[in-house]
């Protein structure tokens, strides 16, 4: 799981819980879908290219512009014979509109609009493939953690056959019914029903982690309450 190897690995409590998937398929499924930052990204993706797609509509549209111009002009006094015939000061305001009629651009407005088109449909794609993939994988996820269940309880079984076999192979083994070798074979059957068993648990364990990671909401809180379920091994 971390990608690196382990010599000793802690021991998993015998009485650690060993439970279905509380809640339903759809309730993962919704809560996945709404947790889910790749689903969130292609939805952002969604909407940049359906507003660049609006923006290359609006291309061929008319446009208005308004203008505005203000000033305040100062000029000297001019007098003549004792009299001010002009200078000063004057305001002067002009406002205009102007109207932006788009003509044939060669094809590069039409292009731009269908490369914005072709951008919305990928993106749309996208959202759904994703949504389709993130969908599978919490099925997949949440069908592991309750086979894992059904197999645990099947190993156990298993290891209560085996033990017996062997109490019956050593029984025999006292009173000249069995051999050594059939005892050491029973032997084997138990130890090998008793690792199954041990790696069913930790399957259950693991499979119970990716599941919460799928649907969003594995936390260091969940880190923390499994690492108090398990011993330090011996040795």
């Amino acid at each position: 799981m971390t990608g690196q190897g382990h010599p000793e690995i802690d021991t998993l409590l015998d009485n650690f819980p060993i439970v279905e998937v509380e809640g339903s398929l759809n309730q993962w499924e919704i809560q996945a879908d709404n947790n889910s930052l790749a689903i969130a990204a292609a939805k952002f993706n969604l909407d940049a290219s359906r507003k660049t797609l609006q923006a290359r509509k609006s291309d061929r549209l008319p446009t208005l512009d308004l203008q505005g111009f203000y000033g305040h002009i100062v000029t000297a006094p001019i007098v003549s014979q004792g009299v001010q015939i002009g200078g000063g000061a004057s305001d002067r305001t002009q406002i205009a509109l102007n109207l932006n009629i788009p003509l044939y651009t060669g094809g590069s407005l039409s292009s731009r609009k269908r490369a914005a088109e072709y951008n919305v449909v990928a993106a749309q794609e996208s959202l759904e493939l994703t949504k389709r993939q993130l969908t599978q994988n919490v099925r997949n996820a949440y069908r592991s953690v309750n086979t894992d269940v059904l197999v645990i309880a099947q190993r156990q079984q298993s290891i209560t056959s085996a033990q017996s076999a062997l109490d019956a192979t050593e029984l025999g083994a006292e009173v000249g019914t069995r051999n050594i070798v059939e005892v050491l074979l029973a032997r084997e059957n138990l130890f090998r029903a008793l690792r199954m068993y041990a790696d069913a648990r930790y399957n259950y364990v693991i499979d119970s982690l990716i599941l919460k990671q799928i649907a969003g909401i594995l936390t260091p809180q969940d880190i923390i309450e499994l690492n108090e379920w398990l011993q330090q091994s011996e040795g």
